[in-house]
């Protein structure tokens, strides 16, 4: 990983280089904050148990989507996309509402 360097000295306040990591890539999955009450109430209303929402869109286990729907992780945009269209709401359902 490579390192930027920043050098305020020349602005005569800061006399320190601050290093900070940055990425080389940037993930192709972005990520906005999920509604996870509103995305529960949308799975319970279709019917559906969390091992067959997770599975629906594509997780291996029902870990990541149990941590989805109690706010630990967001939503990647991808599989908001498999979620919206299998609730049958829109994106805005998901993530403003």
């Amino acid at each position: 990983m490579s390192k930027k360097v920043i050098d305020f000295s020349q602005k005569g306040k800061y006399n320190k280089t601050i290093n900070f990591p940055i990425r080389e890539k940037i993930r192709g999955d972005r990520r906005m904050a999920t509604n996870s009450k509103k995305l529960r109430e949308l799975r319970i209303v279709k019917g559906l148990e969390q091992k067959e929402m997770a599975a629906l869109l594509g997780y291996k286990s029902l870990t990541k989507y149990n941590e989805i729907e109690n706010g630990h992780r967001e939503l990647p945009i991808n599989k908001a996309v498999k979620a919206a269209k299998i609730l049958g709401c829109s994106l805005d359902d998901i993530f403003f509402t």
